[in-house]
């Protein structure tokens, strides 16, 4: 095991938000910082960052979640309200979104394919966007969940948006559902895995507290989601703490269905991020402040 409590260069990072991982490198965006850090994973040392604070070109004012694609980073600009791209170090464009679906969520994750960013957006009756970059096309598709309230719908229908393969992925933040679906929208599987012990306590405790909150806020169940071959890995929390996030929950992808395999206990600590790469795993440990890679 080993840990990363500040960089090569002796700076300290505070913020992580998302993290992703390839065979030679892993990258972390750190929101204070307005960077996105890339360290390769052999003797742990910065190799490039992408931005910098400021609401210029290549400037990044806060950056949450980002999607890596052929050494090519997507980052999610919240200030701007952008897709910055930058390539070899390089800021290359950024890619406004348009005013229908300027509450897509950069706090969740997403992914770019064929010049379309796949997203979601809470407040949308179909609240998974497709949005073609290059003629502006937009489409939507997924049902809205029902709560019990307005503003309760408003706010808990975010999902993580991941790709395996051709196929989409939803994965609510605050319910115990994940949805398959084809690149046309089309629904292909759906899995409410609320049957769990580890989720059913959890869900007991968020449902009875939940009465005692502002009706625009909530519990989260699912902290971030992450897709590794033919794996999906949730990150979430348990027992009866709002702080209680360490644990992630492995599923198996297979023939455009998933299926619970086995729970990962991450042991003391608040966790906010991670990513894998075939058998290891990197965590943000964000109570201790650092980064801790495990083997799986």
């Amino acid at each position: 095991m080993r840990e990363i409590e500040y960089l090569s260069d002796s700076t300290f990072f505070s913020d992580i938000r998302c993290m992703y991982s390839t065979n030679k490198s892993i990258y972390f965006s750190d929101y204070r910082r307005c960077q996105i850090i890339e360290i390769e994973t052999n003797k742990l040392n910065v190799q490039k960052t992408y931005g910098s604070c400021g609401v210029g070109p290549g400037e990044l004012n806060g950056v949450d979640k980002f999607y890596i694609k052929n050494d090519t980073i997507y980052a999610g600009n919240d200030g701007k309200r952008s897709i910055d791209v930058f390539y070899g170090g390089n800021f290359i464009r950024s890619i406004k979104l348009p005013e229908q679906i300027r509450n897509g969520s950069f706090s969740h994750r997403f992914f770019v394919t064929n010049n379309r960013i796949y997203l979601t957006a809470s407040r949308n009756n179909k609240p998974v966007i497709s949005y073609n970059y290059s003629n502006s096309q937009i489409k939507s598709f997924g049902k809205s969940f029902t709560f019990s309230n307005h503003q309760q719908n408003l706010v808990r229908n975010n999902r993580h948006i991941l790709i395996h393969d051709k196929t989409l992925i939803s994965v609510s933040d605050n319910l115990p559902i994940i949805e398959l679906f084809a690149p046309d929208g089309s629904s292909l599987h759906k899995l409410d895995y609320s049957y769990l012990p580890i989720i059913k306590s959890r869900l007991e405790y968020t449902h009875r507290k939940q009465e005692q909150n502002a009706p625009n806020s909530y519990f989260l169940l699912v902290e971030d989601a992450y897709i590794n071959h033919n794996k999906l890995y949730l990150l979430i929390y348990t027992g009866l703490k709002s702080t209680s996030c360490n644990t992630i929950l492995e599923f198996n992808i297979y023939n455009n269905t998933v299926s619970p395999e086995k729970l990962i206990d991450l042991g003391e600590g608040w966790y906010d991020s991670f990513c894998v790469n075939n058998e290891t795993l990197w965590v943000s440990n964000a109570k201790a402040n650092k980064l801790i890679e495990l083997k799986l």
